[in-house]
């Protein structure tokens, strides 16, 4: 019987799998973890480079999304913003769910940002001048907007009008949150 020099398909495909199944990923290395590729023109940039140049690529201008900490460190004094929105929460009113309930994505998004909602409120200052502050983070839920975001940001417009003191929006909003139903769509309206 003749052999063909060459294996079968069969043959290379499973011992393919074989060895790569016993080849170990090497572990990122510190210098590597460093080092982010933009999405736009695919240059590498070290972080700190990137940082400094807060979030764009010297490369090409793409800007990367900003989380919320590192957004407040752009725009205010160093260390005076002071969170005041601890007890605002989202409610499940409606016990919603799609492919995963409501509550999961609410633990998921908590977990991921270490906020129970998807924007805080306080006040800070700019320059040495006093402001209160409301920002909507995009890493929770997409910067959905639910009844938490929208207490957030009318109680800091409130604070600023009771206090005399300039108020700054930042939205990064997705639009309203459909788990919250018509609770989502009234904070259009309330903000």
């Amino acid at each position: 019987m003749l052999r063909s020099p060459h294996p079968s398909p069969n043959t290379v495909d499973s011992t393919r799998r074989v060895l790569a199944s016993k080849v170990e990923t090497p572990a990122k290395t510190t210098e590597q973890v460093q080092w982010t590729k933009c999405p736009s023109c695919e240059a590498f940039v070290y972080h700190k480079r990137l940082k400094r140049n807060l979030g764009v690529c010297p490369e090409c201008n793409y800007h990367f999304r900003l989380p919320v900490q590192e957004r407040l460190a752009t725009l205010l004094d160093e260390g005076s913003f002071v969170d005041l929105s601890g007890d605002i929460e989202p409610v499940d009113a409606l016990q919603f769910a799609d492919s995963k309930p409501y509550a999961q994505r609410l633990a998921d998004a908590e977990r991921k940002t270490g906020r129970r909602e998807g924007a805080l409120y306080g006040t800070a200052t700019i320059g040495g001048h006093p402001l209160v502050v409301s920002i909507m983070d995009f890493a929770f839920i997409g910067g959905s907007m639910g009844g938490g975001v929208g207490e957030a940001i009318t109680r800091g417009a409130e604070l600023a009008r009771e206090r005399k003191l300039p108020f700054l929006a930042i939205s990064a909003s997705g639009g309203a949150r459909m788990q919250e139903g018509c609770v989502s769509l009234m904070q259009l309206a309330k903000t």
